[in-house]
């Protein structure tokens, strides 16, 4: 029980880290998704970012950094309120966002998005861990590298996030949708109505911001991760210790040819 409370005590603690350190792109994306595609504010990623900064310092990038955290706990990277991350409303936080929310949409606003949100995790999370497996499987179980798990673990959240990019492009129109006058009746609409508006590329807006966060996010969780649950199982305490034997040796040797007689 202790031990699995450890482990996923880590999971959280390396999830939180993620987060704060990925989010200002995180904020990109969702503003890069959900401008006006017919009136684009940003013109890129850069762009965007560079204005958010000028405009509303590191509270603009890390606006709704509180909610990702809270949500890790029950749903890991996933699920955050793009309301909060684009709300002009600097004063505002995640409960006062929810209970805005709620008072204007009841609890069906609150759940605007779910289903397509469940819709993203299932392939995202198949291919994410997949990924992972297919990089670091070896034919004599022997253990892999700690270069191997940071590699394996950056692909794995790149690979991930371009399977379903599209649809977390719709997951973030829909969520946002309401906050002036909702323009979308369902999923299926929002997914129409973007492709007739902005044509095809607009699934992929904001692309680029998602997966420079995506690789060393990934790459620091999964090692972080891999290399405590070895370190927990025994492996790595054993291998640490044979390396320091090893030291001590090398040290004693040199010690006893520096004291013998010549």
């Amino acid at each position: 029980m202790a031990l699995w409370c450890e482990r996923n005590e880590l999971k959280l603690n390396t999830g939180m880290a993620g987060v704060i350190v990925g989010h200002p792109l995180d904020t990109v994306k969702v503003h890069l998704q959900t401008q006006n595609m017919n009136n684009p504010k940003y013109k890129g990623t850069i762009h965007c970012l560079r204005s958010l900064l000028v405009k509303e310092g590191l509270k603009g990038v890390y606006r709704g950094v509180t909610s990702p955290p809270y949500g890790s706990c029950w749903h890991k990277r996933h699920c955050q309120k793009n309301r909060l991350q684009v709300n002009k409303s600097a004063s505002k936080g995640p409960v006062d966002c929810l209970r805005e929310i709620y008072v204007n949409d009841g609890i069906k606003g609150v759940f605007k998005g779910c289903g397509v949100t469940i819709g993203r995790e299932v392939p995202a999370f198949g291919v994410y861990f997949f990924t992972y497996e297919l990089l670091t499987r070896s034919e004599n179980n022997v253990p892999i590298s700690t270069w191997n798990m940071i590699l394996a673990g950056g692909l794995a959240g790149v690979a991930s996030w371009i399977a379903i990019y599209p649809i977390d492009v719709i997951k973030s129109k829909m969520q946002v949708d309401g906050i002036s006058s909702p323009q979308y009746t369902n999923s299926y609409d929002c997914l129409k109505k973007s492709i007739k508006n902005g044509g095809v590329s607009c699934l992929f807006r904001g692309l680029t911001p998602t997966l420079i966060r995506a690789f060393p996010v990934n790459a620091v969780t999964f090692t972080v991760v891999t290399w405590t649950m070895r370190i927990l199982s025994g492996d790595g305490l054993k291998e640490t210790e044979s390396i320091l034997e090893r030291y001590a040796d090398v040290v004693c040797t040199l010690k006893v040819t520096e004291n013998s007689p010549s």
